[in-house]
């Protein structure tokens, strides 16, 4: 067991961090999906098969977790608005792309993150979120489409 944690565990908290922003959740989603793969791997024909399981159970947490906390970033986003958005711009070098990619849903950022991020195909992408390759086009092209118009609406400073 702890070979195979070695082996998937990195690659499975930088895919996390990707969809969710946040280093802490990112090692705790990654710690839980392979809980949960670790279960099934004696029920896997092919033991490569870990990362691609790990990495559609990280988006099935993700989107849980998404819908918990949808409300809380409505709400964090609105107390944010209320100090000085210059000074976290500063703080943060790349504000503006975070900002932009919390704008997306959380199936858009993972199609976003698989095709471009991960360099996955429409298939493979399609298989790990578990909907159709139309799909997938639809979410990366819905979603560089709010990208692009967040980053035109961000303060030349931010960027």
């Amino acid at each position: 067991m702890a070979t195979l944690y070695g082996e998937v565990i990195a690659p499975a908290q930088r895919f996390a961090y990707l969809l969710c922003a946040n280093g802490d959740d990112a090692a705790e989603l990654a710690q839980e999906a392979f809980v949960k793969a670790y279960a099934r791997v004696s029920h896997l024909e092919d033991p490569s098969a870990v990362q691609a399981y790990l990495r559609k159970t990280i988006v099935n947490l993700v989107r849980g977790r998404g819908r918990k906390r949808r409300v809380e970033r409505v709400y964090a986003h609105l107390f944010e608005q209320r100090h000085d958005t210059a000074a976290r711009a500063q703080e943060v070098p790349d504000d503006a792309l975070w900002c932009a990619l919390d704008r997306l849903s959380t199936r858009q950022r993972a199609a976003l993150v698989l095709r471009y991020y991960m360099d996955f195909s429409e298939q493979q992408t399609a298989e790990t979120l578990g909907c159709s390759v139309p799909a997938v086009k639809s979410l990366t092209a819905r979603g560089m489409r709010i990208l692009r118009s967040a980053l035109e609406e961000a303060p030349d400073d931010a960027r």
